[in-house]
């Protein structure tokens, strides 16, 4: 009866610090691996900076259509100018004009023999 007593006293002095070790190696592991560990925020980093390059892009965009619409503005609208862009993109001409197609791709002429 001796013996088994003396192991539940040692079981007992192993038991607390077996415990705390496994309490530390449950928090470092999810210190590491968890949801909001190392990894997941090296993962939402490069998230970040994907994220700010579209916004450089988006911002880009957003600046050359702005600079787009100001000129259409009063006093920055050339007519000239939007007649001619009007009637390239439209693919329209004034009976009294000449058209010379061209073969370079891109344009209208070329748009069909391409497919």
């Amino acid at each position: 009866m001796r013996t088994v007593l003396e192991r539940l006293r040692g079981l007992r002095a192993i038991a607390g610090p077996l415990l705390g070790a496994l309490v530390v190696l449950y928090f470092a592991y999810h210190t590491v691996h968890g949801e909001r560990g190392f990894f997941a925020w090296l993962s939402v980093k490069d998230k970040v900076a994907e994220k700010r390059v579209a916004l450089a892009k988006a911002r880009a965009v957003e600046a050359f259509w702005g600079r787009r619409v100001r000129q259409l503005e009063k006093g920055g609208l050339r007519t000239d100018m939007l007649d001619e862009q009007a009637r390239r993109m439209l693919n329209l001409a004034r009976p009294d004009e000449l058209v010379i197609l061209t073969g370079r791709s891109g344009d209208a002429a070329t748009a069909g023999a391409d497919r």
